[in-house]
């Protein structure tokens, strides 16, 4: 159900999506179809057992014409495609955010929601728990851009490991430098330059030994691959 009803355009185009639908186990679909109020400003749908029920949610971006972006849990109700739980919106429209993190950062085995709120104007690092059909905060830090105006990349964030602990790879809210956080404190280990902006969706790799690195495309036109030999941050 494509839609031109949100003036906003910041993934690259005017088109945005007034439903989801999903292909249940049986094979049988299920759609959540949007009033005018909002469209899905969003691109790719997140999957992902956010509660440890056996059952997958459906994890997306929101916004309404009138309040802005917001994250919404969708999930089934009586087998039917629902809404489940959603985050208030920002507040004013053309604000977005995104949710470039779906994963395990404290080693519950329960993944979080983490999430950057205006990325476009310094923008706040949030982590979310969904848990008893709400979402809960766990912890924010500001000074964060995960994405750029008109850019269709919307993983521009990382997740690795260093022995039990994690740590989250993002751009401070200028790009020009790479921040390595502590996933549990949202800490600053580390600050790291960067030769141009990144455009492409950071995408982590391991080796046969374990060792993690992370491959990000700039702007430049260059693939540049970063590690932590010492194993200092990240093994």
């Amino acid at each position: 159900m494509p839609t031109h009803r949100y003036k906003h355009g910041v993934l690259g185009d005017r088109i945005e999506a007034g439903a989801i639908t999903i292909r249940k186990s049986d094979g049988s679909l299920s759609s959540f179809v949007l009033t005018r109020e909002s469209v899905f400003e969003d691109l790719t749908p997140r999957l992902a057992d956010l509660d440890r029920d056996g059952r997958t949610e459906v994890i997306v971006v929101r916004s309404y014409l009138k309040h802005g972006g917001t994250v919404s849990v969708l999930g089934l109700r009586m087998d039917e495609l629902d809404l489940l739980a959603e985050l208030p919106p920002i507040g004013q429209p053309n604000r977005w955010l995104n949710p470039s993190i779906i994963a395990d950062l404290d080693g519950s085995g329960r993944p979080v929601i983490g999430l950057v709120r205006t990325p476009h104007i310094g923008g706040q690092l949030q982590i979310w728990r969904f848990a008893k059909g709400r979402l809960e905060p766990v912890l924010s830090a500001t000074g964060f851009s995960n994405h750029s105006i008109g850019n269709r990349a919307l993983g521009l964030t990382a997740v690795l490991s260093s022995g039990e602990e994690r740590r989250i790879i993002i751009p401070d809210a200028t790009q020009a430098n790479l921040l390595v956080l502590d996933a549990i404190s949202l800490s600053r280990l580390a600050s790291i330059p960067l030769p141009a902006r990144p455009i492409r969706d950071f995408v982590v790799q391991r080796d046969s030994a374990g060792h993690q690195w992370v491959e990000i495309g700039f702007e430049d036109g260059i693939t540049y691959k970063l590690s932590d030999p010492s194993g200092r941050l990240f093994d």
